[in-house]
């Protein structure tokens, strides 16, 4: 999208063009970026991955659905009972095990989404996270925001627009189950504390007999569980989305949110720095992809707010504002916004390199023969040759320079 837009309203000058056909240059992936085992897999055999994983994600959704209007529907047995202490004790607390429900479904989505990226076989490891992460923002979005909002509300609008409308305020209708789903969220942040993972490995370093290991099982026995940024860019993302669709019910939800996020950032921070290994270098361009994903934040807003607005007022014709809104946020999400900013802001490129790669590769701490498994072993042989060779020509430098110093003397 953006760069089509570009080259649409920017035009492409410099565009290189070989046979008729354009062709584009991009930055090449780090050396441990890449995805080495994928790179045979064909495009074609690519396509029939995502297919498939986009299925079984539709599946996911339908069991988390069904699992969701089975407690809710009970939830409606409670509410239409005679509204004594008891019953409403149990509406509570029915409501509060759909939030944590709910939370649940959003972590076990969460590991089988992980699943499927790998499954889908990116050939970046980039691409996988940002894949990944726009995934879970999506699907638990959809999970935590949507489902109920169908459950309470619209599956009773055409037949019955009194009913829906009240399920949105009522005790046990929308407002009522989606503030106890803010505000279980602000404690499963500290759950991840308790790292079982760790706490399983540790227990395993006790049991398990290391006489009879290898190296790199000792290596993987004591290595810290593997940090995935897609987990946090997917959870921060949704926890934007849901806050932004509910803000006009929920005003206090932002709130929530916030403390939410802030303490979410603190505990993954520890967790970074004490108890994760972080095994892949990414680019930058997972972290465009996903300012790019934010840019939703604003059509999400002013599409609940028109979809409430007309819901609450019995389907009278919502207000020039709330179309004005939802246009303005969907030019903003077309427009190609990186671009306009680059094309605004100056910034100042960086300066060539006059040196090249056989000068500097002994001071990269890797490069793509060593990253690659099927020539790994060659090229790391031949790097510590390099680094003895140049040891070696560096103290017979120091040798002539000190000879040189006293014959000057």
């Amino acid at each position: 999208k953006e760069e089509i837009l570009k080259n649409q309203i920017f035009g492409n000058k410099n565009a290189l063009k070989i046979n008729g056909q354009f062709v584009r240059i991009q930055k090449a992936p780090e050396p441990e970026d890449i995805n080495w085992n994928a790179l045979s897999c064909k495009q074609s055999q690519q396509f029939k991955k995502r297919v498939f994983s986009a299925l079984f994600t539709i599946f996911l959704l339908f069991s988390s659905f069904s699992i969701i209007y089975y407690l809710m529907n009970l939830q409606v047995n409670f509410k239409e009972q005679p509204p004594f202490p008891e019953e409403v004790y149990k509406m509570k607390m029915l409501a509060l095990t759909i939030s944590i429900v709910i939370q649940i479904l959003n972590f076990l989505l969460q590991k089988v989404l992980n699943f499927l990226s790998s499954f889908e076989q990116h050939y970046t490891k980039t691409k996988e996270l940002s894949s990944l992460s726009q995934k879970l923002a999506i699907v638990q979005f959809i999970n935590t925001a949507l489902i109920a909002l169908l459950i309470k509300v619209l599956q009773y609008q055409l037949n019955n627009p009194e009913k829906a409308k009240s399920n949105i305020y009522i005790n046990g209708g929308l407002i009522y189950n989606q503030q106890y789903v803010f505000l279980s969220s602000l404690f499963f942040p500290f759950i991840q504390l308790a790292d079982f993972g760790r706490l399983y490995k540790v227990l395993k370093r006790k049991i398990i007999q290391k006489d009879n290991l290898t190296q790199a099982q000792l290596n993987e026995l004591y290595e810290d569980s593997v940090h995935n940024i897609a987990y946090d860019y997917g959870g921060v993302i949704k926890t934007m989305y849901v806050t932004a669709f509910y803000a006009p019910l929920i005003p206090i939800g932002i709130i929530i949110s916030i403390f939410n996020i802030l303490i979410n950032y603190f505990i993954q921070k520890y967790l970074l720095l004490t108890h994760r290994s972080v095994k892949y270098s990414v680019s930058d361009c997972i972290s465009r992809d996903m300012i790019e994903q934010l840019e939703h934040l604003l059509p999400i807003y002013c599409i609940s707010n028109a979809l409430f607005q007309y819901l609450l007022k019995d389907g009278q014709n919502i207000s020039n504002f709330g179309y004005a809104g939802i246009f303005i946020s969907a030019i903003h999400v077309i427009l190609p916004m990186r671009s306009f900013n680059e094309f605004f802001f100056y910034v100042k490129k960086a300066p060539d390199l006059h040196e090249t790669y056989n000068e500097n590769y002994l001071n990269f701490q890797f490069d793509y023969d060593r990253a690659n498994p099927a020539t790994n072993q060659v090229a790391k042989k031949e790097f510590v040759d390099g680094k003895k060779q140049k040891k070696v020509i560096y103290q017979w430098q120091s040798v002539l320079l000190a000879n040189q110093k006293q014959f000057q003397n």
